[in-house]
């Protein structure tokens, strides 16, 4: 009895509520956990960041009222509260309960803290696996998880997606076309905050650093999988420090200019470039923007020379173009498409195989004369590495809600992009085929940041 009011007294449990409890709560037996092995097994191997915290030898799972010892080879050896645990719910909870029974358990001395890989529960009387189940479930009772067995459902803030370029360009447009609805589908604030310089590559660091808790999103564009190859030096991976949410849109680079500059055609402009080389210059978003591979791709293939002007962003650069400061513009349509329609800039072509619906009277470059030429772009979202895999889904199944809205769809179109969608595994494949393509492309070409 003095064990056991020692035990009471760790876990701040009344006699009268655990006697209550005894007689009550069925005892954990050997076969019933062995039914499980298999499913445990399974989750130890394939999910371990959902559900449970490694601790030396063994780990305890837990959810709601229930927890699972397992030991190294992922076989579970004992049950502990009062029922075996459902595995769905969100990490950082989950670490937070195992943390404190852990404690508790150890606190007690109890033999189930001390069971090794190769023993088995044959070892402990069933009575005294009913009192363990008893006093941790009166544990879990007295936490404030217990009054809901899930923890707050994902996002219970606002969520802040970051774009990495100044309010104003193709980014900052197309993000704030989805700002609204998303807000509807997660129920909760979308804030964007822009951090433009450098490529997009500043802002694209503040999330690779930030929580991973689905609270900070990288709203950005394909110059993602282009950056590691003009800036060998960041400070991030693209691939390790980054899981993909989905593909928001995709649309092509347009090619546009100055109203005074005297070229209304590609074949006109090729001909003044040669006939006063290196007398006109580009703007693009920034170094290793697309609109950046656009124009060195655009000097290779047709043998000009112009200097590449990299701005922080898409807004930035319009306007100067606009204002005359510099004659030619590659950037998202986005970022252009209301100057073009007020004859502010004039679209001289586009950068993909097929002509943009909102600009149906622009060629493509290709079809211009131009031949092998070709440069698509998207937009998409990314979260911090080691993001739960149940919070990627819920922005995922988010984003697909809202690129179902007509609306949306209509707006985008407006903006020369087209809605994408579908999953966070389809992205991740993209930048696994775009990275090495890209590196060559840079390479072929000489470019370099400016």
């Amino acid at each position: 009895m003095a064990t056991g009011r020692s035990l009471l007294a760790a876990l701040h449990v009344h006699p009268v509520a655990f006697l209550r409890l005894l007689g009550q709560l069925p005892a954990y037996t050997p076969d019933n956990i062995t039914n499980s092995k298999s499913r445990y097994a399974e989750l130890v191997r394939t999910d371990k960041r959902g559900w449970a915290e490694n601790r030396e030898d063994w780990c305890v799972g837990v959810c709601g009222l229930g927890a699972t010892v397992i030991n190294a080879r992922g076989e579970p050896v004992a049950a502990i509260g009062i029922s075996v645990p459902t595995i769905d719910f969100a990490k950082a909870r989950a670490c937070a309960l195992a943390d404190r029974i852990e404690r508790i358990i150890h606190v007690t001395n109890h033999d189930v803290i001390h069971l090794q890989p190769e023993e088995t529960m044959k070892r402990f009387p069933k009575k005294m696996l009913h009192i363990t189940c008893v006093a941790v479930a009166v544990l879990a009772l007295a936490s404030p998880w217990a009054l809901n067995a899930q923890p707050p459902a994902y996002p219970d803030k606002p969520v802040r997606f970051l774009v990495p370029y100044p309010p104003g360009g193709g980014t900052d447009v197309i993000a704030r076309i989805l700002q609204e609805r998303f807000q509807a589908a997660l129920g909760q604030p979308v804030q964007i905050e822009n951090k433009g310089g450098a490529g997009g590559s500043i802002g694209t660091e503040m999330v690779a650093k930030a929580a991973a808790d689905g609270y900070t999103v990288l709203f950005t564009l394909s110059s993602h999988t282009i950056n590691p190859a003009i800036f060998p030096k960041l400070s991030f991976d693209t691939v390790k420090d980054f899981e993909p949410v989905g593909t928001v849109a995709s649309l092509p680079q347009i090619l546009v200019a100055n109203p005074q500059v005297p070229a209304n055609t590609l074949a006109e402009l090729i001909a003044l470039a040669k006939a006063k080389p290196e007398t006109l210059s580009y703007a693009s978003v920034g170094n290793g923007s697309p609109g950046h591979l656009a124009g060195e791709l655009f000097k290779l293939r047709t043998g000009t020379t112009m200097t590449h002007i990299p701005y922080r962003g898409g807004g930035p650069a319009v306007t100067d173009v606009v204002g005359g400061q510099v004659p030619l513009l590659w950037v998202s349509i986005p970022a252009a498409a209301q100057f073009v329609k007020t004859g502010k800039l004039k679209a001289l072509g586009v950068s993909t195989l097929k002509r943009s619906a909102a600009f149906p009277d622009v060629p493509t470059i290709q079809e211009s004369g131009i031949a092998d030429f070709e440069v698509d772009s998207w937009y998409a979202m990314f979260v911090p590495s080691k993001t739960p895999k149940a919070i990627i889904d819920r922005l995922n199944h988010a984003l697909n809600t809202v690129l179902m809205d007509v609306t949306v769809r209509e707006k985008l179109l407006a903006q020369g992009a087209e809605g994408v969608g579908g999953t966070a595994e389809a992205l991740g494949k993209t930048i696994a085929a775009e990275l090495p393509k890209w590196a060559k492309l840079v390479k072929d070409a000489n470019i370099k940041a400016d």
